[in-house]
């Protein structure tokens, strides 16, 4: 039986989480995630409390002013003594958290109605972490598949910030936001093109592909900015080795949309811990 959460245990957990993130512990992050992770299985009163609250807000708040350099989270430096060194690798860990609850909470309907209103996708495109990536990342792409790097983080980190985006699009009135899911993309467009030049297939640039695919067929309106736009052109016929004996989204009239509905496949199942460094 699917856990649910009181009204009145649920107003309490609130005002603790207030206080905490106003603190900007990521801690209370954590804990929202896992909570949504059971209010999702049951009445989704809490989502709704957030949205009520403004701890909505607050979260978004908290991923705006995220900063952190990539070098300080790997390797030698992220276990260095010294403040400065656990404050970048907290603020990703922080960044991780907030990136996963907003996945989740997207799912429902107050949840998405809020991350509308607060730009969710431009507070994405605005984060310096994302639009200002690891060096390694041009001079050394194959890095991203190779764990502990700053390219495999990188990479890793903005596909949790791609599947927030389509989470979003799973809703009835996604189409609302497709050019803004769109602009996102845009602001990471040299990495994925160097990402394709040089053959280097992950869940980031799959990820990213996968989304304009989809906004191409199944919102029509939005084809002529894809079109006109040569990385989100490129990432509309790239296909990955893992999908090319699969679904070829470019060619041949045997092969079927991948969606003709209004909304998006559910993305993938989100996991109630962070993902380790």
């Amino acid at each position: 039986m699917a856990t649910r959460i009181s009204g009145a245990t649920s107003l309490t957990r609130l005002g603790y989480l207030t206080y905490n993130l106003s603190q900007g512990a990521s801690t209370a992050i954590i804990l929202v995630n896992d909570l949504l992770h059971e209010d999702l299985k049951g009445s989704k009163k809490f989502a709704a409390n957030l949205s009520r609250t403004g701890i909505a807000r607050i979260i978004c708040e908290e991923l705006l002013a995220i900063d952190f350099d990539w070098a300080e989270i790997v390797g030698k430096n992220a276990t260095a003594a010294g403040s400065r060194n656990a404050e970048h690798v907290a603020n990703y860990n922080l960044l991780v958290a907030i990136l996963t609850t907003l996945t989740r909470f997207s799912a429902t309907e107050s949840g998405w109605n809020a991350m509308t209103e607060l730009a969710i996708t431009e507070i994405l495109s605005e984060l310096i972490v994302f639009v200002e990536p690891p060096k390694e990342i041009f001079l050394k792409p194959e890095n991203v598949k190779i764990k502990g790097t700053q390219s495999y983080l990188y990479a890793n980190t903005v596909d949790l910030a791609l599947h927030v985006c389509k989470q979003l699009c799973t809703k009835s009135k996604w189409k609302k936001l497709s050019l803004k899911v769109l602009v996102f993309i845009q602001t990471l467009g040299d990495v994925l093109q160097q990402l394709m030049r040089a053959e280097m297939n992950c869940a980031f640039l799959e990820t990213a592909s996968n989304i304009v695919k989809e906004i191409y067929v199944n919102d029509e309106s939005i084809n002529a900015a894809i079109d006109s736009e040569n990385v989100l052109r490129q990432l509309r016929t790239f296909s990955s080795s893992s999908s090319s004996n699969s679904t070829n989204y470019s060619s041949s009239e045997n092969h079927h949309k991948i969606n003709t509905n209004s909304s998006f496949a559910a993305p993938r199942q989100l996991f109630s811990t962070l993902v380790p460094i």
